[in-house]
């Protein structure tokens, strides 16, 4: 079991907005991470090792915040997360672990479109929907503490899309991040 934190850096990527009896809205979207602002940037993740292969799933708590909002854009971002759920393949190298991950983005919108909020209720838990597909492959090292504790220290790059409802509509994005991440973790 381990919990990381970190930061993330993402590629700029087309964002549309489209909501119903409105002109649809599309630009090349700059985003940024602010990993300690409303939800914290984090990853969680779990696996099963035998000797040098290992299954992992991991909950990868990305952040959104657009940079670069066009005039009718208030703000927009995906603050309560752009979450990756990725089923992984591991393998213990000499010097470094390797990972490889597909799953689902878990997606939650907020923002101020044309002066109205976008938030959607409903979804998984009040407000997150299963909205696209992601991709990560990874690399890392862990280092024994003490006993059973270890830290990590990984870089990941992910791949994702997804179209997440809002408000009278939808927003449609991809995403193409790396990731640092450092953090702890306990073998049973």
């Amino acid at each position: 079991m381990e919990l990381l934190g970190g930061s993330s850096w993402s590629a700029p990527a087309m964002l549309a907005i489209e909501q119903s009896g409105e002109e649809r809205l599309s630009f090349r979207a700059r985003w940024e991470t602010r990993p300690f602002e409303d939800a914290y940037y984090y990853s969680a993740r779990v696996a099963l090792w035998k000797e040098r292969w290992g299954w992992g799933l991991q909950l990868l708590h990305h952040k959104l915040y657009l940079t670069n909002p066009s005039p009718q854009i208030e703000y927009f971002e995906f603050s309560h997360g752009w979450s990756l759920l990725t089923l992984q393949r591991a393998r213990r190298g000499r010097v470094l672990d390797w990972r490889i991950g597909v799953g689902p983005v878990i997606a939650h919108a907020e923002g101020k479109v044309r002066g109205r909020e976008v938030f959607r209720r409903g979804g998984l838990l009040g407000g997150y929907y299963l909205s696209g597909a992601a991709a990560l492959a990874g690399v890392g090292k862990s280092f024994p503490i003490f006993g059973k504790l270890f830290a990590t220290i990984e870089g990941d790059a992910t791949f994702s899309w997804a179209q997440v409802p809002i408000r009278k509509g939808h927003a449609r994005t991809g995403n193409v991040a790396l990731h640092a991440l450092l953090g702890f973790g306990f073998s049973i």
